[in-house]
């Protein structure tokens, strides 16, 4: 959905050397953007940016049942943290833990994937409601 960097290409690298069966896309935008992830099963944002803050990716992800991978940098950890997806954080520059992760997911059956897509997509709608009625108290 992005460009690949150098980081997450060591672990699309480290994928295929596995033979983790998965597809790369790079850049989409808007409706495109939508259908390549609610076809997904997993988003990797493996970005080392230390002041990285909340990207809007992972919550587009989260929404269409793709669960992203991320390395923890700036706050994208504590993101994840707080939508129940701590599992699918790795300190920066793990590319066995992402692989594993990546393999662990793509190699899941249809049932237990859509299990997890619906955690996903659900503990995100949770976090989105908490969101909209702390904000419509404060403008209250």
């Amino acid at each position: 959905i992005g460009t690949v960097s150098s980081e997450a290409a060591a672990v699309l690298d480290s994928a295929r050397s596995e033979r983790v069966p998965f597809v790369s896309i790079g850049p989409r935008h808007g409706d495109e953007k939508q259908r390549e992830l609610l076809g997904a099963r997993c988003f990797l944002f493996l970005s080392s940016y230390q002041h990285e803050a909340q990207p809007l990716v992972l919550y587009e992800a989260m929404s269409a049942g793709c669960v992203p991978l991320v390395w923890n940098a700036g706050w994208v950890g504590e993101q994840m943290c707080r939508v129940g997806l701590r599992n699918y954080v790795f300190p920066i520059g793990d590319v066995n833990g992402v692989t594993a992760a990546l393999s662990g997911i793509v190699s899941m059956d249809e049932e237990t994937f859509s299990e997890l897509s619906s955690r996903v997509q659900t503990a995100f709608e949770k976090l989105q409601e908490e969101t909209s009625t702390q904000y419509k108290r404060i403008i209250a």
